[in-house]
């Protein structure tokens, strides 16, 4: 829990990587509707190594849930951005 919670507070703004560019879908942020990364692997800032197959979901600008895909409960009207082979980091 601990972990999960150093995460949040440290993905605040995220960046999606990987060779090709994925930008989240436009209504999604016009709207403030909730938007998922999922099945995405999560580079911490707090420990060296990589989190595999994680969701990361953001409400109104802010990371709201973070954890491995299989259990992350995503909001109803979710867009989904599939992040598998991508990473995602801390933009500072």
């Amino acid at each position: 829990m601990r972990l999960h919670n150093m995460l949040i507070n440290l993905l605040g703004i995220c960046v999606l990587v990987s060779c090709s560019s994925v930008s989240p879908p436009t209504a999604a942020i016009q709207d403030h509707q909730p938007l998922a990364f999922v099945h995405v692997n999560v580079i911490p800032m707090t420990q060296s190594g990589l989190i595999e197959d994680q969701t990361v979901v953001i409400e109104r600008g802010k990371i709201t849930r973070i954890g491995p895909s299989a259990s992350i409960r995503l909001p109803r009207n979710a867009s989904q951005i599939d992040g598998r082979e991508k990473y995602l980091i801390p933009d500072w």
